[in-house]
């Protein structure tokens, strides 16, 4: 970008200023400052729900190239509080793009920060952990005050109810191309997810505080999104997933939920899971995988639960079945959208439980 764009800065609550010029939005903006490691799909990550209440960083030293598409979008909203990036493309090279990322985040109200060394930003996250973060408009010398008045003022948004904010309004039916009657609990599902599912039935989407009737389903699912699996808001829809004795599927923060009904215990990572190359091993298979989690279950688990998935890299879980129950978890993002595709058969298997459990 060009050098005649505002300054601009983070700041961290280390004290670490990370100096840059600002994209989109001009104001200041603070929230979790994480990292994915994604080579592409900034469209999807931004609109993604579950990075609600973070500042994104992007380890790809260069994104914006193919601008910003309506049909990529996982969601209506931008999500993200901000994002920072070593280098933004200006002119997107795909010519069926009208609309470019600093035009996208405009509109939106979210500010970004580019020419920014995010080598030495992300380094510094996988040595602190994830951090609160400020992107403040200005010279640092002249705004820095201002800029550690607001961190140091910050409530941290994980300990805040994100999905509030991002789970549907209202009860919504939507058809399918399948035979299966689904309730989506939701906390912010992608649209990924969704289309997925209906490919194998009609879904109706229920807000996580609302209730339907288990009886008028064949199956659950709890939906991926934002926040603290452990956060007392969720404790009533926690009471009323205990009472549904139909199959389940848990998605990222939905698995994580079951696992706590179920006896596990979930723990905040130090940096978390963000991006789309994650090896998962799934039996006597390996799978690329698409992750958004910041939180984990922990392997000590109960003897009902079946830890059947585990990253390569260190060794988290990343899916369960029941030993008793018509019950599967997935941590990671099956649809993947970004990222590959290896992963959407588990809305077959899905699928499949359903109509095994049907069958008995």
């Amino acid at each position: 970008y060009s050098l005649t764009l505002m300054d601009g800065f983070l700041l961290t609550e280390d004290g670490e200023i990370y100096r840059g010029k600002i994209i989109g939005s001009r104001n200041a903006s603070f929230g979790e400052t994480v990292f994915t490691t994604s080579m592409g799909g900034y469209t999807e990550s931004i609109t993604d729900p579950s990075y609600a209440g973070q500042i994104l960083v992007f380890s790809f030293p260069l994104i914006g190239n193919y601008g910003v598409s309506w049909s990529h979008r996982e969601s209506d909203n931008v999500w993200v509080r901000g994002i920072v990036a070593s280098e933004v493309y200006e002119t997107p090279l795909n010519r069926y793009t009208k609309s470019n990322l600093e035009d996208f985040l405009r509109m939106a109200k979210v500010p970004g920060l580019v020419n920014v060394d995010t080598r030495k930003l992300i380094r510094r996250i996988r040595e602190k952990g994830a951090l609160l973060g400020v992107i403040y408009p200005g010279d640092p010398v002249s705004s820095i005050s201002e800029a550690r008045e607001m961190i140091e003022a910050m409530h941290h948004p994980m300990k805040d109810p994100l999905f509030k904010e991002t789970a549907a309004r209202e009860i919504r039916f939507i058809k399918g191309n399948g035979d299966l009657r689904i309730a989506l609990i939701d906390f912010g599902v992608k649209n990924g997810i969704l289309e997925n599912l209906l490919s194998i039935g009609d879904v109706t989407l229920v807000p996580y505080h609302m209730r339907v009737l288990p009886d008028e389903f064949d199956a659950f699912v709890i939906s991926n999104g934002p926040g603290d699996p452990a956060h007392e808001a969720l404790n009533d829809v926690i009471q009323y997933i205990k009472t549904i004795k139909k199959p389940l599927l848990g998605i990222c923060l939905g698995h994580q939920i079951l696992a706590r009904i179920f006896g596990a215990k979930v723990y905040k990572m130090k940096f978390g899971h963000r991006g789309v190359n994650h090896p998962v091993r799934y039996g006597e298979r390996f799978f690329i995988t698409t992750h958004n989690h910041g939180y984990a279950v922990s392997r000590d688990v109960p003897e009902t639960i079946i830890v059947n998935q585990y990253d390569i890299n260190d060794g988290t879980v990343e899916g369960f079945i029941h030993k008793e129950l018509p019950v599967m978890t997935v941590q990671y993002h099956p649809e993947a959208r970004p990222g590959t595709h290896d992963t959407r058969f588990i809305f077959r298997e899905f699928e499949r439980m359903v109509k095994d459990y049907e069958g008995s």
